[in-house]
């Protein structure tokens, strides 16, 4: 078994403090959205690529901040990319 783990830490400025509509994280600005969560979104689905289909090899996203761990979790969820990323929140 491999066990690959990707930290991420100190994202939480780049959200808007009162979420949005339903009590969801909503990017800060479209510079957020579509430059600096283009690239997680591009990282996340280049590494589940990598590792899709090896059933020896679990990843593992740990988030430093919980509104960072909410969006990313909804966003796998959307892109079917929940079963192949493990996320968990570690402060």
């Amino acid at each position: 078994m491999c066990h690959l783990i990707e930290s991420k830490a100190d994202h939480s400025s780049w959200f808007i403090e009162n979420w949005g509509p339903g009590g969801r994280p909503e990017p800060k600005s479209l510079f957020h959205k579509d430059v600096l969560l283009a690239k997680i979104h591009k990282e996340a689905t280049e590494q589940a690529g990598a590792v899709g289909g090896l059933p020896q090899v679990r990843l593992t996203w740990h988030f430093s901040e919980m509104v960072f761990k909410i969006y990313f979790m909804e966003w796998l969820l959307a892109n079917g990319l929940a079963l192949t990323i493990n996320t968990v929140h570690f402060p």
